[in-house]
This record gives C-alpha cells, structure tokens and sequence, in this order.
C-alpha cells in the first residue's frame, strides 16, 4: 500500500508539474544552497533502490564546485533524482554514476551533472523521441519498467526554465548517459549566513560515538537513513514499529531515537506516549520523528508530546545530521 501510495503521488507530482508548466505558472524559487550538499542528497535518496537491483551507484564531486550558490535547489534536486531515478530503472547489471563539476565561461558559472549507466540503452530512434510528453522507451526483450513518460519531459522543462538543458548519449548494448547543465550564481562564504562549508568526512565523523535506535517498518527507509550515517562510526539498531522499539530500550540504553510515526503494531505516537509514561532513562531519551505527514499540526502535537525534533519525508541527509547534531547536543547540556 505505501509503495502504491508513493507511486500515485509521483504520478500526480508530475501531473501538477506539467499542467504548471503548460499554462506558464511555473516559476523558480531561487535562494542560497550548497550544490555539492543538494547533489548528493538528491542521488541518496535512491541509493536503496539502486541496492535492492544490486548496482553499483557512486558520486563524484569535483573540486571546482561552489560552496554555496544561488539556485533553486528543489528543482534541482527533482531533475537530478528523476535522471538518477530513471538510470537506475533501466540499468538490470552493472552500475550508475553520478558527476558533477562546475565550469567558469566568460565570468559565469555553469554546473553539469552527468548521470552514465550500464543499462539496456536505446536507438536512435527512441531517443529522438525521448523528452517527449508521454513516451517511453519499450523494450519486448526487457522487463516492463513502470512510469507515466511525463518524468523526463518535466525535467527538460525545467532544465531550460533555468537556463539550461538536458541532453543524452545512448545506443544499444552500453547504456545512457544524461548530461544536465544550468548557470549558476556562485556566492562567497561571506555573502551568506550560513555556517562554513563541511566536507562529507568531516560533516559524518564530528557525530561521535553514538547509538541510534532506527524505528521504521519500511526497510528501504531504514536503508536510506544508514546509508546516511554510514562510516560515522555510529551505532544502529532495527526496531520495525514501536512495540520492538520499546523492548530495545528496556534492553539497552539510547543516545537517540528515530522514530517513524505509521507504523503497524504500534504506531509513533503510541510509542512516544508510552515512552514518557514509563519514565526514567526511556522518557530522557530524546526522539526524533521522521514522517510523511508534514502538517503543521502534527508537528506541533509531536513536539509537545516530548519529540525533540520533527522532520518530513524525504528528509535531506544535510538537515538530519543538524537535527541529530542539536539533539545530542541538548541532551549532554541537560545531563552535565
């Protein structure tokens, strides 16, 4: 049900985008990002998929990249995952890559992202008509891949509202490669009110010793979260809803827990309530929620029932190692 639920709101996400588009009430909301952070968290968020189909997915970063700029960062999350989606859709063996560099061309910056795979590729007949409304490229040899044709005309759209393109090399029997590129603002450290700029290393490894206990009965959510946290030297533990979560906790101290909030057995709110009735170090420990459900109204019952932090799915992996971040923090304060 929740696979079918996600796959109709794309379908409607896609829906909405395109009718934007045609009647000309689309428009960009450009603010301060960093490309390498939104990059990366657009090509993480499939990188369970890619696990699951048992591919090899790798993103490379080139120095040249800004810290910050000034982008519409939602939009090119969406072009990125839809180009990382899709490779990953259609690529059986072998593996995708992601890579992105920046370009300086009379004073400007340009920001490219190639996304390559190894899979089934096309002719030069499908791929003349590729970016159009409602195609999709068929294979009778290759598995059915599900989708509405609409995801890579919506991207190209984009990719030329912000001044850029989409193109692709492809043939039978090597695969594809997707090349995005757009201008970009490039902006100093000190145009902007943020804090400096992290490496991937260092933004994991300053978590320190840490044991998290994961509660979520998706399995590919799980995966999305530990492929986030890994090499941190963090400690995870499994709970698949909240009656295995509290057992967890009679068993074993938490430095934190993550804590998805539709569940069976017993859902998240049942779990936080039954934690704080029970008190004592599982009532101290500190909770975040990770949910679908992003009303403002549940964020604020959440946040009064003792959850620390409140965040909606799909969570950037940049704003959960914050959360994570101020959440230890609060705690050791209180216990010094």
């Amino acid at each position: 049900m929740r696979k079918s639920s996600q796959a109709l709101t794309g379908i409607l996400d896609d829906v909405l985008d395109h009718a934007k588009i045609e009647f000309g009430q689309f428009e960009l909301n450009l603010a301060t990002a960093s490309p390498r952070e939104e990059i990366s968290s657009a090509v993480e968020m499939y990188r369970a998929r890619a696990d699951e189909k048992g591919l090899t997915l790798t993103v490379r970063l080139a120095q040249g990249l800004p810290d910050y700029a000034e982008c519409d960062a939602l939009r090119l999350r969406q072009v990125i995952g839809n180009l990382v989606s899709n490779a990953i859709k259609y690529t059986e063996a072998g593996r995708v890559e992601v890579v992105a560099d920046c370009e300086s061309i009379d004073g400007q910056f340009r920001l490219r992202v190639a996304v390559s795979d190894t899979g089934r590729g096309m002719t030069p007949e499908q791929s003349a008509k590729l970016f159009t409304d409602f195609y999709r490229a068929k294979d009778k040899n290759a598995p059915n891949v599900p989708g509405t044709g609409l995801g890579l005309a919506i991207a190209r759209h984009l990719a030329r509202i912000m001044g850029g393109d989409i193109t692709v090399q492809t043939g039978r029997g090597w695969g594809s490669c997707f090349t995005f590129h757009c201008p970009i603002t490039a902006l100093e450290a000190s145009e902007v009110e943020v804090l400096p700029p992290q490496t991937a290393g260092t933004e994991v490894d300053d978590l320190g010793n840490l044991s998290i206990l994961l509660v979520d009965d998706t399995a590919s959510n799980r995966l999305v979260v530990r492929a986030f946290l890994k090499n941190s030297g963090v400690q995870i533990v499994d709970a698949e809803n909240g009656s295995e979560a509290l057992d967890c906790l009679e068993r074993r101290p938490f430095d934190l827990v993550l804590l998805d909030m539709k569940m069976p057995v017993m859902n998240g709110r049942e779990t936080l309530t039954e934690m704080l009735r029970r008190g004592g170090r599982i009532g101290a420990t500190p909770v975040i929620m990770l949910t679908a459900n992003a009303a403002a109204d549940e964020q604020e019952l959440f946040l009064q029932l003792g959850a620390v932090s409140y965040l909606s799915k799909p969570v950037k992996k940049s704003v959960l190692l914050s959360e994570i971040r101020k959440a230890t923090s609060m705690q050791a304060a209180r216990s010094a």
